[in-house]
């Protein structure tokens, strides 16, 4: 027994250790000759079927030359913009936490093993409203609409900011598709700049994740660690439309005390009590190909237990086994042998 319990506690610091070290993406913008490099990146979804409302939140950094930086996100519609606590992930990581408890100990008993100024800034052929201005956690955030590619290219000038080939074409897309966007203004120091985390809450057919990365956030040839890591929060277990490299990792449903410390850090009135917690992780994010972004579509009801990848126990449970052996193979070595008469 000493050997089995202290397999659980080796194996379950072993598993927080790897949940501690996670990950929206965007279009990052700087001046002239400033090169923007996405790092670590981690977002919460929770999404409230019966309005159609999405509330978005990411953490992210980034690696810059420069003395400030920007990211425009874009959205369906209108977003309200409000600063919320970074505590907001703890609440996710106590259910994934405590998903990982459950599944040792599965693995080892079980057989199977607000807005501010608005105006329009007029360009050739077309125009730029800019429909909320609004300085939230540290950003000074706007929101645009678009009609007109050179129009908006003007005003990002205007506002220090310089566009190249992937930048324009991800601009085009978006104002294509009739879409709003906010532009984040944010300081650097030493080259690094960490976020503050802003709530982006809007209306939505179907709930989404940016996924579509110009080319110039991304330095050929190298590599992040982190990736991309979405928790999926919604009244239902949900999957991803189509074919992206974001992929489900596991789905499981969230206690009432999470629940409760969600919607306090998180800064809303209420969420139901009966939720599903969707983890979606791509590894090679922000170097994936998609020029697209992810939806989202409802997969089945909340899981009673915690569903995870079919690759995933075999694996986890035969690792257990394999460290008890062991173990009890070196106790064994370690007895002295029985003489007999």
């Amino acid at each position: 027994m000493d050997v089995l319990q202290s397999s659980v506690r080796f194996l379950t610091a072993l598993s927080l250790t790897l949940l501690a070290v996670q990950p929206q993406a965007c279009c990052a913008v700087a001046g002239a000759g400033i090169e923007v490099i996405f790092k670590g990146q981690r977002n919460i979804i929770v999404w409230e079927p019966d309005s159609k409302t999405e509330h978005f939140i990411r953490r992210a950094s980034f690696s810059t030359s420069g003395k400030d930086l920007g990211f425009i996100a874009p959205t369906p519609s209108l977003p309200k913009l409000v600063e919320v606590s970074y505590k907001a992930f703890d609440a996710v990581d106590s259910a994934m936490k405590r998903y990982m408890a459950a599944i040792i100990k599965k693995s080892i008993f079980s057989i199977d093993i607000g807005c501010g100024a608005k105006g329009e800034d007029k360009g050739a052929g077309g125009s730029v409203q800019v429909l909320q201005t609004k300085e939230v956690a540290g950003y000074t955030a706007t929101t645009l609409k678009a009609n007109d590619s050179k129009a908006l290219y003007a005003w990002l000038t205007k506002n220090g900011y310089t566009t190249n080939p992937s930048i324009d074409e991800w601009l085009a897309y978006y104002i294509k598709k009739d879409w709003f966007l906010t532009a984040f203004k944010v300081s650097a120091s030493n080259g690094e700049g960490n976020t503050g985390l802003v709530r982006m809450t809007f209306q939505t057919d179907k709930p989404f994740n940016p996924y579509y990365v110009p080319k110039s956030n991304k330095r050929e040839g190298s590599w992040s660690p982190d990736g991309l890591k979405v928790s999926f929060i919604a009244p239902a277990e949900y999957r991803t439309v189509g074919t992206f490299e974001l992929r489900r990792e596991i789905a499981l449903p969230m206690v009432n005390s999470d629940i409760n410390d969600l919607t306090v850090h998180l800064d809303l009135d209420s969420l139901p009590h009966n939720l599903a917690l969707t983890s979606f992780v791509d590894r090679s994010f922000p170097y994936s190909t998609g020029k697209e972004d992810v939806f989202f579509e409802e997969f089945g009801p909340i899981p009673d237990w915690p569903r995870d990848p079919d690759w995933w126990l075999p694996w986890f449970g035969a690792g257990v086994v394999g460290i008890m052996a062991y173990r009890a193979w070196r106790r064994k070595a370690n007895f002295p042998a029985v003489k007999s008469d």
